[in-house]
Order: C-alpha cells, then sequence, then structure tokens
C-alpha cells in the first residue's frame, strides 16, 4: 500500500527575504509539477513561483514574473517551460520570458510538443516557438485548442496531440492527427481539467468524468468523484479529494492517502510521487523510506510575537501557535475563548513571558500554566510591553500597566473613544484612541506615557495602527503620516492596515501579498509569497501572518 503524505519543507530562506516558516519558501499556490529524474523536477504557481529539486533540497529560481504559472513541460535539465495566464518562460539554466511575435490575444493555456522539435502554445489563437520567439500558428493546425479556453494539452506521440477546452456549450476536446484538426464534444462540466499520455492512450479529467481516448475515438471511464490526473507516464493515477487511486485490472484503485489541500502533482513510480497544494508544499515521497508525519495547517492568523532567542506565537480564532526549532506547533492548553469578533493580539518577552488578549480578557503564560490576568468585565483589546514587569494594555475605557505584582490605571480614554492600537520604545509608550463612528467623525487621541506621566495628543480620526521605526513614531489607515516636532507630517497617500515596525522605519500590511517598506527615504513595493495582515519585529527579525502565512525575515 502506497501512504503518501503533502510534507512541510522549510527550505533555505535567502537573507533579506520573506519566507513561509510553516512550509516552502513561497505560501502562494503550486498548480503543476513535472519530474525529469529522481534529482530532477519541477513546481509552478501563483506570483511567478518556480522551485526545482537537485535530490537534496528545494530550491525557488527567479522567474522575474508574477504571472499565474499554471503549467510547466520538462524536456530536459536545461529545457524547461512554464507558461502563466499572460507570459511564456524558458528555463535553459536562468528563466526568460519569450517575446511574441505579435500581440498576445487572450490568456495562454498549455503548451505541447506535437512532434520532436516542435512547441505549440494554446491560447485563442495558438502560437509557436520558432526563432527565439512566438510566432502564430499556421495551416491546419491553427485551430488546435482554439474555441474556448485551453485547460491543459498532451502529446502521446508524433502527431498525436491532445488539447482539453473549456467553451460555452461544454467541454471540447482536440486532437491533431498530423493532417487535421478533430473536435470532439463531450456532455460533461468542467472547471478545471487534466490530459496524461500513458502507453499512447490520452487519460482526460474534467470534473465529473474521465476518458481514455486513442486516434480511433474515446470512451468513458467509471471514476471517483471530481477525479483529477496527475502527470504520470507508468499508469493513470488520480487524485480524488484526499484519496489517491491508481488505475489496475480495469478500476481505479485507492492506493493511499494525501492532505486534502493537495491540488495536482506528478508521479515516476509508485515509491517516487510528488504533490503540491494550496500552501506552497511540494515534496517527495519514496514508500517505505518516509513514514507519514502529520502536517500542520496554520489558519487565517490574526496576531504575532516574537523574541530574540528565535521564538515565536501566531494566534487566530483557531487556535494559538508557537515557533521553536523551525517547527509550529499548536498550543491547545491555552484555556480562554478565542473569537474573532473580539479583539485577538499578542505580546511575548520569553517563552516563559507570554500575552495573549482574547474576548476582552489578558492572559499570561508563565512557561508552565496559563492564568487570567484581568477580570472579565474589564475589556481589554491591546497589549505591549518591554519585560515581564513592565506591560500595558487598553480597550475602551482604561489604559492600564502592569508592574509586575498588580495593574495601576494609567488614564481614563476621553468619552466616545476606544482602543485602536499601541506601540512603544524604551522610554515612551503611545496608546492610540478613535471613535470609529463613519457618521460623526471624532478626531483620535494619542495617549503618551513618560516617566510615570500621561499626556495627551491629537491624531487623525482616520489612523488604524501606529508603530515606532526608525526612531520615529507612524500612525496608517486612509494614508501615512509620522509624528516630529511640529506634528503629524503627511507621507504617502498610500492604504494600511497595520504598521510593522523595522530597523529601516515601518512595513504597511494591506491584506494582500504586497507591502509597502521604508528605506528612509520613501516606501517602497515588497512583495510577499502569502496576504499578510499583522506582524511583529524583534531586532532586524521580521514576522508577519496572514492568510495561511506565517513569515519570517532575516537580515
Amino acid at each position: 500500500m502506497l501512504h503518501v503524505l503533502l510534507l512541510v519543507v522549510s527550505g533555505v530562506c535567502p537573507p533579506n527575504t520573506f519566507c513561509n516558516t510553516n512550509g516552502s519558501p513561497t505560501t502562494g499556490v503550486l498548480l503543476n509539477a513535472a519530474i525529469v529524474a529522481s534529482d530532477d523536477a519541477w513546481v509552478v504557481g501563483e506570483n511567478g513561483v518556480a522551485r526545482h529539486w537537485d535530490g537534496k533540497a528545494w530550491t525557488t529560481t527567479s522567474t522575474n514574473s508574477n504571472d499565474r504559472l499554471h503549467w510547466v513541460l520538462a524536456l530536459g535539465p536545461r529545457d524547461v517551460w512554464a507558461v502563466g495566464n499572460e507570459s511564456v518562460l524558458h528555463f535553459d539554466g536562468a528563466w526568460h520570458s519569450m517575446p511574441l511575435e505579435s500581440p498576445r490575444q487572450g490568456f495562454f493555456g498549455g503548451i505541447v510538443q506535437p512532434r520532436p522539435g516542435a512547441l505549440w502554445v494554446l491560447g485563442p489563437k495558438p502560437l509557436q516557438v520558432e526563432g527565439g520567439s512566438l510566432k502564430p500558428l499556421t495551416g491546419a493546425a491553427a485551430t488546435f485548442g482554439t474555441g474556448g479556453y485551453a485547460i491543459d494539452a498532451a502529446s502521446c506521440g508524433p502527431d498525436d496531440a491532445w488539447a482539453l477546452v473549456r467553451g460555452s456549450p461544454g467541454v471540447i476536446l482536440h486532437h491533431w492527427n498530423g493532417t487535421d484538426v478533430r473536435v470532439l464534444r463531450q456532455p460533461f462540466h468542467m472547471e478545471v481539467g487534466r490530459i496524461v499520455c500513458v502507453d499512447k492512450v490520452a487519460w482526460v479529467s474534467t470534473d465529473d468524468s474521465v476518458l481514455s481516448c486513442t486516434r480511433e475515438g474515446c470512451k468513458a471511464i467509471k471514476a471517483p468523484e471530481r477525479p483529477s490526473l496527475l502527470e504520470s507516464a507508468f499508469g493513470p493515477v488520480l487524485l480524488s479529494g484526499n484519496s489517491l487511486h491508481l488505475w489496475r485490472k480495469g478500476v481505479f484503485q485507492p492506493i493511499g492517502q494525501v492532505d486534502p489541500e493537495t491540488l495536482g502533482g506528478a508521479a515516476r513510480s509508485l515509491d517516487e510521487v510528488l504533490l503540491t497544494g494550496r500552501h506552497g508544499s511540494a515534496e517527495w515521497f519514496k514508500g517505505a523510506a518516509s513514514p507519514p508525519r502529520p502536517t500542520l495547517r496554520m489558519p487565517y492568523l490574526l496576531a504575532a510575537a516574537a523574541t530574540a532567542d528565535g521564538h515565536a506565537w501566531a494566534l487566530s480564532n483557531a487556535g494559538l501557535f508557537s515557533f521553536s526549532n523551525e517547527r509550529w506547533t499548536r498550543e491547545d492548553a491555552f484555556p480562554g475563548k478565542l473569537d474573532d469578533r473580539e479583539r485577538l493580539a499578542l505580546w511575548a518577552s520569553s517563552p516563559s513571558d507570554v500575552w495573549v488578549v482574547a474576548d476582552g480578557r489578558a492572559w499570561r503564560f508563565d512557561g508552565k500554566t496559563w492564568k487570567a490576568m484581568t477580570p472579565a468585565d474589564v475589556k481589554v483589546k491591546h497589549i505591549w510591553g518591554r519585560g515581564p514587569n513592565d506591560v500595558y494594555v487598553f480597550g475602551s475605557s482604561v489604559l492600564r500597566h502592569w508592574n509586575g505584582s498588580k495593574w495601576e490605571e494609567l488614564a481614563k480614554l476621553s468619552l466616545g473613544l476606544g482602543g485602536v492600537a499601541i506601540t512603544g520604545n524604551a522610554t515612551k509608550v503611545w496608546a492610540l484612541t478613535t471613535s470609529g463612528d463613519d457618521v460623526e467623525l471624532q478626531k483620535g487621541e494619542l495617549l503618551v506615557v513618560e516617566g510615570g506621566a500621561v499626556s495627551r495628543l491629537p491624531a487623525p480620526f482616520w489612523f488604524k495602527s501606529i508603530g515606532f521605526g526608525g526612531g520615529v513614531l507612524w500612525g496608517a489607515g486612509g494614508a501615512v503620516e509620522r509624528l516630529t516636532d511640529k506634528g503629524w507630517e503627511r507621507v504617502d497617500e498610500v492604504y494600511a492596515d497595520d504598521i510593522v515596525p523595522t530597523p529601516q522605519g515601518v512595513l504597511l500590511l494591506n491584506g494582500s501579498p504586497t507591502a509597502r517598506e521604508w528605506n528612509g527615504q520613501t516606501f517602497t513595493v515588497v512583495r510577499l509569497p502569502g496576504e499578510a495582515v499583522a506582524g511583529t519585529s524583534v531586532g532586524s527579525t521580521v514576522w508577519l501572518v496572514g492568510d495561511d502565512t506565517a513569515l519570517r525575515r532575516t537580515p
């Protein structure tokens, strides 16, 4: 029995690059895989990601593209092709974008080799690779893969090519026989589809069926629900839900379990299966030599904390997670109620001093047990601190300070204002409040704690977050400002949900795979391998969390 598992790969993260600590160096979806040999394989996916396996480890290669790469064809170690929605890339030791002789019209589909030395790229108007560029395909083959959106293509031998197309009347299956294009229409639906050639037979999977096709025609094959074929030359291998199936003795038989987030992959043998998934994971499984081990899937994370010794914590309404020894684990012992309808927040100074704000209360972990630090009737939403005996919390009414033995009330919030964010440095703490009322917007206040005294400064009502970085206090929401001796100074008009301090300044997050970082003079775009909504920094290490995302950047 084959047991297949989608494993977590930490990989090698380049310096000053955000990499996913919960998987490969990308959390973007990986869409396609190709195997040349046991020590030569490729996976491609969203945001222009292309990763190579050299027999020992995965490395991410630079494609200089942000396209959604949905297809890869590996003809040799230095002859690899990747197709995206808007680009065709070739690897000959480095990735290059193929120039187009004429303007592109519509999205690209797959790429197919109808005969040795020829390559066709499918789309509304199919192209051929010729003279180092893409030129329109002419002659009888000019309609191959047209009539809808080309999903996949494969060649079962010379002048025996197949293309799967999603058109308005349903699925269109094209066959090129070297002379003309034959069009087959089938009464089934398709959102995704695959073609795999095995022993000169084209196996075709759609949402609800599998076909076995030759030059003479196609026949329907009984298959599990929502089948998806993996690239395989030794036999049809099919993914259905979290089960893997192999065609043998005239039926698809289950042969192992896979991660529910698996989307596809390729197989070289029953003991050498490469799977790709939604979380940027790609890994080999080689039979009994790699016993199954569970994969921890991170949910939508809403808050992060980290310490200088390499520990980190992430929080969501699905649980609390801790990071140590380069691995995430779920902390099931947390007794509080995690409900994202209430503010969730994290702060930590060490593994024996971890604070969680959940369901309006502050909780502390001392390395052994959790303890509620604030009563249930005192609403707490935000937390920041310098150490175990120097912690600040506030929420809807009062700013409080923990001195190691008791809470001190520092200031009451002005009428109509509630807590929004808190930050600080070695000598000051800033707590931001605003009305949050879209009908009668009030200017917010900034409570400043210094030397035990509290002062109040006005703050723009549209601030959603504050952060201290690069020696300056920053505020962001509908725009970005910094606090100077003369007051707030507008720096940029960019929108931001959260501010993460960095050694040079701040990183602005907006819940997307991009962020903006201050380089000392202006904000520059930073592309992220995931959608980040919150983060933290300790020293020169920056952590970001979000949708299936737990990123770390080190110098």
